[in-house]
């Protein structure tokens, strides 16, 4: 199996479709292997398989590929893992890290910006008054980035008294906000617009920008260093700049955000 997936990247070293990207070959032998933990609007279980922004945006890349595509969900600290030992391909809408790009190339694809997801049966304003109150507890991604060193300064200073709630995966996140058992989360529009039972976001729950200050960060698409080097890297950075710009990547983020949201999450 070695021999042939090395063969079929020497063949397809030199082939390039038309609108500058590589046709199947090294990229996808035989599959182009994605998977991702279930976060919203981005990534979903949905009737025959999965749904959200990035199965589109995977399926397009793999026909601008000719690749045959594959797809599964898996938690945030497994999929680091499987990056690591090139057991899948790529995973998606992931912030940067240091210890992420040391496992996979990052390649941005949209963009995203975190805030505060708060009850409302609380007296919170903003973060400062939130780790006033010793009772509050914030519930965290374990291997989660946020886009921002500011939550990653807050995260640790509330772990450090013990009000820090991790779980493995964003489901399980927001289950213990339901719960009551933890008070806040952190999280982007994309996820709580999907993940929240209609009417309960400005109600039951109030969006907070804790980090007022910070920009759109981009989000990307990790590709496992085992199994991609830099020249098919960057084909499929040709792949993604191409859907940005003939207006793809706007259709299906439209498609699940709409029209007035679609546009922020455009990588700038």
């Amino acid at each position: 199996m070695a021999m042939w997936r090395k063969a079929a990247r020497l063949l397809a070293a030199g082939l390039l479709c038309l609108n500058g990207t590589a046709v199947a070959g090294a990229v996808c032998a035989p599959d182009l292997r994605f998977a991702a933990d279930e976060i919203g609007s981005f990534w979903h279980a949905a009737p025959g398989g999965y749904g959200g922004i990035d199965k589109e945006v995977m399926e397009e890349v793999a026909k601008r590929l000719h690749c045959r595509l594959s797809l599964e969900s898996d938690s945030v600290v497994r999929l680091i893992k499987r990056l690591e030992e090139g057991s899948v391909d790529v995973a998606g809408h992931k912030f940067y890290s240091a210890e992420r790009e040391r496992v996979a190339w990052m390649l941005p694809y949209v963009q995203d910006r975190n805030v505060a997801l708060v009850s409302s049966a609380i007296d919170v304003r903003d973060a400062e008054s939130f780790i006033a109150k010793p009772g509050l507890r914030l519930g965290v991604g374990r291997s989660f980035a946020y886009g921002s060193s500011r939550f990653g300064q807050l995260i640790k200073r509330l772990d450090a008294a013990g009000r820090v709630e991790f779980v493995a995966d964003s489901q399980q996140m927001y289950r213990l906000l339901l719960a009551g058992r933890v008070q806040a989360i952190i999280t982007t529009p994309p996820a709580y617009h999907l993940e929240l039972p209609p009417g309960m976001v400005g109600s039951r729950y109030l969006v907070q920008d804790w980090v007022p200050d910070q920009e759109q960060a981009a989000l990307y698409l990790m590709l496992s260093r085992q199994r991609f080097n830099e020249t098919e890297k960057r084909r499929l950075e040709a792949v993604l700049a191409a859907m940005r710009k003939d207006g793809t990547m706007l259709r299906i983020l439209e498609k699940y955000m709409g029209e007035r949201d679609a546009p922020a999450l455009m990588l700038r």
